[in-house]
Formats: C-alpha cells, structure tokens, sequence
C-alpha cells in the first residue's frame, strides 16, 4: 500500500491550501446547523483513515 501524502512536504500542502482559497493551517470555520450562527474555534475537517483489527479472540480459540 502507498502512504496517503507520499513525498508531499508540508510546505508543498500549505501552498496548495493557498491556492484553493482555504487556510494554510488547513482550519475552516464551521456553522451551527440549528441556530447558523459560527462555533468560536476553527475546526479541521477532513477524512481519518482506520484499519480493522481482522483478528479477534474468537477467532483464535480451537
């Protein structure tokens, strides 16, 4: 499998970030979906990467 930012540089990201319009620190601000109004704190939004733990104890008994 090939790591997600392979050879990418945080410079390389924090420039790209740049040229899209968004914030170098990767943050955006967020909005309360109830009221509208903007929460205090910017937040980082993005996609986390898990794996599954495949081998469990059940599986091991024989």
């Amino acid at each position: 499998a090939t790591p997600v930012f392979d050879g990418a540089t945080e410079e390389e990201i924090a420039e790209l970030l740049e040229l899209a319009g968004a914030q170098t620190n990767g943050q955006t601000v967020l909005f309360d979906g109830r009221t509208g109004d903007a929460f205090h704190e910017d937040v980082t939004v993005g996609i986390m990467y898990m794996l599954k733990l495949h081998h469990l104890v059940d599986d091991k008994i024989h």
